[in-house]
């Protein structure tokens, strides 16, 4: 029974492949396979999927000690840097500006505001620094239609960020050695999901239609003008933006004007932020701050997002772009907008998607560069030379064929065209050393992306330069 149904499908895959409409006098292969690559359009893709899969098989098989070798260290070691988790440090030990400017520095993103440089012109003759809402988590895009059911009850424990933010508590307090209970767990991610919640609300789209010119200094003094009442709501913007641009190299006053995006968010934040208490503050935005890390984060906590199957099953559509390059740092204005990437690309996409075949490309240089000599390709396509050399002979000393038929065959034989390459810009220092600057990769993935994403923002920060503009 099953050897029949084996040929019974064998036989409908047959039949489904073939075209009938052509002549198999003319064309036999048209005939028996002319409907293959109409059904099967990705077929090349999955044939890739497959190679690649097998590939990274063999390669744990080899190496399962070095694809995990440090665990949940590196991630550890940041938080040790601000003094660890907030669940497990006392809650006078840091601020949650603190904690935001500590993470800012290694990557380049604040969690309650953004900075970048609009550019006007062809080559950049005109430089606007703007003020924007901050780049929300991966989750957001259906925060405010999932957090409710029908009756207006938060749901919270049915939501997949739900698992993943227990799971990274979890993980920090098992990896860090602090006691914390199930019931606590919940009763702070339910306190940070409505905190998020309501900042989801105050950062919507509808916002960001306004725009305010004002300089660093007024500002200041216009934000202070809504009376904020806790050290939670307190922020020194001049010190915050100030400091921003000084990362990337740049001395700004308080006179530079700002393009300040959407002013009534930073007006509701202040009454948000009075009434949260401080420590669901800090753990909301170092949860944040921890889910835009680079996606190959320690394997025993899977911080990435597969844009494939999120929590939220979010879906980005692109006409040109394929969303499976990208990691997603800031998904809500690109989901609401799908047809404005024109913006991801103004700002160098850069601060709401990094990209991840940017740092492939180094990965691919320095292997290039260490690993694939002159001689090497040289050797690699003597072999290619050798196979060919070997069809010819094949085909000439065949005995199935006519003259014709091997004529034509060794034909295409001659056309075949190899080339194992990488990109010549490879092979130029000036190029290479225009594009990268001073950033300096290490031998680990994690801290590689890392300097990556920041040393990305704060190019594009630097764009307020008109010289750097024009070099970058």
């Amino acid at each position: 029974m099953a050897f029949r149904l084996r040929s019974c499908e064998t036989a409908r895959r047959i039949l489904t492949n073939m075209n009938a409409s052509a002549d198999p006098c003319v064309d036999f292969y048209e005939y028996a396979c002319g409907n293959w690559s109409r059904n099967k359009s990705d077929a090349i893709w999955n044939i890739r999927a497959v190679a690649n899969s097998e590939i990274k098989r063999r390669v744990r098989g080899k190496h399962p000690q070095s694809m995990n070798k440090r665990g949940m260290q590196p991630l550890l070691s940041i938080l040790d840097g601000i003094g660890g988790w907030p669940t497990g440090r006392n809650e006078s030990e840091q601020k949650w500006q603190n904690i935001d400017d500590y993470y800012a520095h290694l990557s380049g993103f604040h969690s309650l505001h953004d900075v970048w440089v609009a550019t006007y012109g062809p080559v950049h003759e005109d430089e606007s620094a703007v003020l924007d809402i901050p780049d929300t988590p991966p989750y957001s895009r259906n925060i405010l239609s999932e957090f409710f059911n029908t009756n207006g009850n938060l749901t919270f424990s049915t939501m997949g960020y739900w698992s993943y933010s227990m799971r990274i508590v979890s993980e920090i307090a098992e990896s860090e050695r602090f006691r914390v209970t199930e019931d606590e767990l919940e009763e702070d991610m339910e306190e940070i999901f409505n905190f998020e919640l309501k900042l989801m609300q105050i950062s919507s789209e509808d916002t960001r239609k306004d725009y305010v010119n004002m300089t660093v200094r007024e500002f200041q003094g216009w934000y202070d003008s809504f009376n904020p009442r806790t050290e939670n709501a307190r922020v020194n913007w001049v010190d915050k933006l100030i400091g921003n641009f000084r990362e990337s190299g740049i001395n700004i006053t308080e006179d530079m004007m700002l393009k300040v995006a959407s002013p009534i968010y930073y007006e509701k934040l202040v009454s948000l932020l009075d009434e949260t208490p401080s420590r669901i503050v800090e753990i909301s935005r170092e949860n944040l701050q921890i889910s835009k890390f680079p996606k190959k984060n320690p394997k025993t906590l899977p911080l990435d997002y597969d844009i494939d199957s999120p929590p939220s099953k979010i879906r980005i559509a692109h006409p040109t772009r394929n969303p499976k390059n990208c990691q997603i740092i800031g998904i809500r204005y690109l989901a609401l907008n799908p047809t404005r990437w024109w913006k991801v690309e103004q700002r160098l996409g850069l601060n709401l998607c990094i990209k991840e075949p940017r740092l492939t490309a180094v990965v691919a240089y320095e292997y290039a560069r260490r690993y694939f000599p002159d001689d090497m390709m040289k050797m690699t396509l003597n072999v290619f030379d050798d196979v060919e050399e070997e069809m010819k002979i094949e085909i000439k000393e065949s005995n199935w064929a006519n003259k014709e038929i091997k004529d034509l065959a060794l034909r295409k034989v001659k056309s075949i065209k190899k080339n194992i390459v990488y990109p010549d810009w490879y092979n130029n220092a000036t190029i290479m050393e225009n594009y990268f600057g001073k950033l300096a990769m290490g031998p680990t993935y994690f801290e590689n992306s890392l300097r990556f994403q920041r040393y990305h923002k704060l190019k594009d920060l630097r764009l307020l330069k008109h010289k750097d503009a024009v070099k970058s």
